[in-house]
């Protein structure tokens, strides 16, 4: 058989199908491409969405810890105001103990020495006693 040489229309027509043909498998790829694109955006938006609600709850417990310790610090300041005002109280009452004791001691100390003017006055009551019952016989 002859061999046919093909027109240049026919050429023409043959490279615009070709052409045609390379676009359309372009344009798949690119649909595959946005759709895989697509997809992961997504993937990415709700991990970041996940993120975001994980960072929004860890500040809301950290602001709920901070106010617990903040109100533990103010119990414990309280507690601390309480104690030394205690303290103050038992110096007081210490102090009054200690001014007491000495106080018996003083009295205790006059009572001896009253109870010692007692003997010396008795004994020389005795003795005096003593001397008129002689004078009288």
């Amino acid at each position: 058989p002859p061999l046919r040489i093909p027109s240049m229309a026919e050429a023409d027509e043959n490279k615009r199908e070709a052409i045609e043909l390379e676009l359309a498998k372009q344009r798949e790829q690119i649909a595959e491409m946005s759709a895989r694109l697509a997809s992961a955006s997504e993937q990415h938006r709700i991990e970041l969405d996940a993120l975001q609600s994980k960072l929004t709850s860890s500040a809301e417990e950290s602001r709920t810890q901070t106010e617990l310790l903040q109100l533990e610090l103010e119990a414990a300041k309280a507690d601390a105001e309480a104690a030394t005002s205690l303290k103050h109280e038992l110096d007081a009452a210490t102090s009054a103990a200690s001014a007491a004791r000495a106080d018996v001691a003083a009295k205790s100390a006059q009572l001896e020495s009253l109870r010692a003017e007692l003997d010396a006055a008795k004994a020389t009551s005795g003795a005096s006693t003593e001397l008129q019952q002689q004078l009288d016989e």
